[in-house]
């Protein structure tokens, strides 16, 4: 059995390479977690590295050490990414949708003489002619 990030915190599904998923007894504190680092990310942006990372869990005593195995900076380099991106898509298509939605197409009214309708004076003066 392999697991992505070692230590106190396994940040990554558990996996086995036969394709049997194992239990993690930590399923909970590892949800809380990677909710923890996500919002970290998003308040420190650009600057969430691999190693700043490492040291939030320490700081949050998820992880002993902020030593990190090439595996486990991978994977906290991709976990930001993605979150950063997904987060930047989601603001684009919120302001894109609110743009959409705020500009009103303006109508402007035709003249009579340009369409193919005719004046009336009441609802069936046309019914029966033609």
């Amino acid at each position: 059995m392999n697991t992505v990030l070692d230590g106190a915190c396994d940040v990554m599904e558990v996996w086995d390479p036969d394709g049997a998923r194992s239990i993690n007894p930590h399923a909970l504190e590892k949800e809380r977690t990677i909710g923890e680092l996500a919002e970290f990310i998003r308040k420190i942006g650009a600057r969430a590295t691999p190693d700043v990372l490492a040291q939030q869990l320490v700081i949050l005593k998820r992880r002993e050490t902020a030593d990190l195995s090439r595996p486990e900076a991978i994977a906290l380099q991709v976990f930001a990414t993605v979150l950063m991106e997904l987060d930047q898509f989601a603001a684009e298509e919120k302001a894109r949708a609110a743009a959409a939605k705020a500009v009103p197409e303006e109508r402007k009214p035709i003249p009579i003489e340009d369409t193919t309708l005719e004046t009336v004076d009441g609802p069936f003066d046309t019914w029966g002619k033609g």
